[in-house]
C-alpha cells in the first residue's frame, strides 16, 4: 500500500470513528431527553387529570348558570305577560260593567211610570269631600234637562236636577241633607217625605201621618206630590221602624234601591 493509499485508509478510519463518537453521544443525550420528558410527564399526569376535571366543572358550572339565566328569563317574561293579561281583563271587566249600567238605565226608559222625554247621560264628577251629596253630568239644558227633573240610575232614583248649564247639569242627591222627595208607601198609599242622611246607605222616611200603615220590607215609590216628578218611580225599601220626637210623627228608615256610591251612568226624566 503506498503512502497516499495509506493516508487516505487510516482519514477514513479516523472519519467513521468520530462519527461512531458522535452517535453515541447523541444517543445519550437523547436517550436522557427522552427519559426526562417521560419522568415529567408521568409526574405531571395526576395535576392533568385535576386540571382537566376543573375545567370540565368549570364547563358544568357555566351551563348550569346559562340554564339558570334562560329560566329566570322566562320566568320574567311570562310575569310581564301575566301583568298584562290581568290589565286587559280589569279594562274588559271595567268595560263590562260599564255597559251593565247602560242598558240597565236605558231599560228604565221602557218603564211604564216614564211617559215624558228621557235624556241618558254620563257622569262626570263627584265632590271628594261629597260624595254622597252631588254630582256632575255631561246633558244640560241643550239635551232639555231642566232644575227639578228627576234623576235616575240602576234600581231607581238617585236624585234631581239641582242646576244647569247648556252642557252640564248637577245633581243633588237623595243622600244629600237638603234633599227631600215625597214619596209613598207601595203597599198601602200612605204618603210622607224622604230626607237624606248625608250617607248613601239609609235614607229618613217621615209619614204626613201618625198611623201609617208600614211594614219592615215595603217598597217607596215616589208619589209625585210636591215637585215635578212621575209618581211611581222606585226609590227604596224599608228596614226599621220608629217615631220621630215626641212621636207625632211615624218614621221609617229607608234603603236606597240604587248603589248611590256608585253612579255612572244616569236617565234623566224631563219635563
Amino acid at each position: 500500500m503506498g503512502p497516499g493509499a495509506r493516508q487516505r485508509f487510516l482519514a477514513a478510519i479516523s472519519l467513521t470513528v468520530i462519527v461512531a463518537l458522535l452517535l453515541a453521544g447523541t444517543a445519550r443525550v437523547t436517550g436522557r431527553v427522552i427519559s426526562l420528558t417521560a419522568g415529567l410527564s408521568e409526574a405531571a399526569a395526576p395535576i392533568e387529570g385535576v386540571l382537566v376535571g376543573a375545567m370540565s366543572a368549570v364547563g358544568g358550572v357555566g351551563t348550569d348558570l346559562a340554564d339558570m339565566w334562560s329560566a329566570q328569563q322566562s320566568v320574567a317574561t311570562l310575569r310581564s305577560e301575566n301583568a298584562a293579561l290581568r290589565g286587559q281583563i280589569a279594562q274588559m271587566q271595567a268595560a263590562q260593567y260599564t255597559l251593565n249600567q247602560v242598558l240597565g238605565v236605558l231599560s228604565l226608559s221602557q218603564t211604564a211610570a216614564l211617559k215624558g222625554k228621557t235624556v241618558a247621560a254620563s257622569v262626570v264628577g263627584r265632590a271628594p269631600d261629597a260624595w254622597f251629596n252631588t254630582l256632575w253630568i255631561d246633558r244640560g239644558s241643550d239635551s232639555g234637562i231642566h232644575v227639578g227633573d228627576a234623576v235616575l240610575s240602576v234600581g231607581g232614583v238617585i236624585g234631581r236636577v239641582l242646576a244647569v248649564t247648556p252642557s252640564t247639569s248637577v245633581v243633588l242627591l237623595l243622600a244629600d241633607p237638603q234633599s227631600a222627595m215625597g214619596v209613598m208607601d207601595a203597599r198601602t198609599g200612605a204618603t210622607g217625605v224622604v230626607l237624606g242622611q248625608g250617607r248613601g246607605s239609609v235614607l229618613e222616611l217621615q209619614f204626613f201621618t201618625g198611623n201609617a200603615e208600614v211594614r219592615s220590607g215595603d217598597l217607596v215609590v215616589t208619589s209625585g206630590l210636591g215637585r215635578p216628578i212621575p209618581a211611581g218611580l222606585l226609590v227604596g225599601r224599608v228596614s226599621a221602624l220608629g217615631k220621630a220626637e215626641l212621636g207625632l210623627v211615624k218614621t221609617a228608615t229607608v234603603v236606597p234601591h240604587a248603589d248611590l256610591a256608585d253612579v255612572q251612568t244616569v236617565l234623566v226624566v224631563t219635563k
